[in-house]
């Protein structure tokens, strides 16, 4: 299973692949749009990344409440935990 920070990483190499932002450091009361300069497009761009990467699907009411990298660490933490829980189930 993904813990925390290997995600952290992973959200770290998608900006900085899709938007070539490298932020020192992506502590998780970083706002994602004035704290990293992300408009919606490059919203998009990483939500798709995160959801092919990791197999999941975020929702737009999700990601409109996902204001930092903190609440999105969360939600993709959440959603994994889920999936991992029904892929057991099946």
């Amino acid at each position: 299973m993904y813990d925390r920070e290997s995600i952290r990483q992973r959200l770290a190499q998608i900006l900085e692949a899709e938007t070539d932002l490298r932020p020192p450091s992506l502590e998780d009361g970083i706002a994602l749009e004035e704290g990293l300069g992300l408009d919606s497009l490059d919203l998009s761009s990483l939500v798709l990344r995160v959801e092919d990467f990791y197999r999941i699907r975020l929702s737009q009411t999700d990601i409109r409440e996902a204001k930092t990298v903190g609440l999105l660490l969360d939600l993709i933490v959440g959603k994994l935990a889920k999936a991992m829980s029904q892929r057991r189930v099946a």
